[in-house]
Formats: structure tokens, sequence, C-alpha cells
């Protein structure tokens, strides 16, 4: 289980020690350590994905699992939910930007 190595990665990204984790979340010292060996709670794997703001899945295996789209997929949901095209197009253009910091290459949405 690649558990530990994933939270030693978010530790440091979020700048605090897994002991200092620990202590915050009100789990005995060194019982993060032991996760790679001894399978911890699922409350417990719960609690540090809250603290970190990620899921499960990205603790356990180190990423998310992303969902594809069609253009025929985009188009059911659009349809589904009310919304045009222009509207589908704004909402892909502030992902865009919010992942990468550019916007959709000929999108006429602007900000």
């Amino acid at each position: 289980m690649a558990i530990v190595e994933n939270l030693k990665a978010l530790c440091k990204q979020h700048s605090i020690s897994i002991p200092k984790l620990e202590d915050e979340l009100g789990f005995g010292r060194g019982s993060i350590y032991n996760w790679d060996t001894n399978n911890p709670g699922i409350d417990k794997v719960l609690k540090v994905a809250r603290r970190f703001g990620v899921s499960i899945e990205f603790l356990l295996q180190g990423y998310e699992r992303r969902e594809s789209f069609t253009s025929e997929s985009l188009l059911k949901i659009a349809k589904e939910n009310g919304s045009s095209i222009g509207r589908v197009l704004t909402v892909l253009d502030e992902a865009k930007l919010i992942i990468l910091g550019e916007p959709i290459v000929g999108s006429e949405v602007t900000k």
C-alpha cells in the first residue's frame, strides 16, 4: 500500500510533518507510518482525506480517477440540465483557466 508515500507528499505540499498531522488529528504517535503494514481504519483514512481535501482514492493510489467526456456525452448533460452550448463552453473555459491558466483555444468566451 502506497498510502504512507502519498501522505508524505501531501504533508510536504502542505508544510506539515506526519507527527504534527497525527497530533492534529488525534492519532497515536507513529501510527501513520504503520499504515503500510497495518491497514488503517476507514475512519482514520477519511479524516486524513478531509484534512487535505482529497479523496480516499487519492490517498490510496496517488491520483484521482478522471471522467472523460465525449462531445455526445457533454451535449447530453447540457440537454438534461437545460444548459445552452454557450453555457457549457463558459464552464469548460472557466475550468481550463483554473487548471491550466489559459482559455480554450478558439473560444469566444472572454473574462
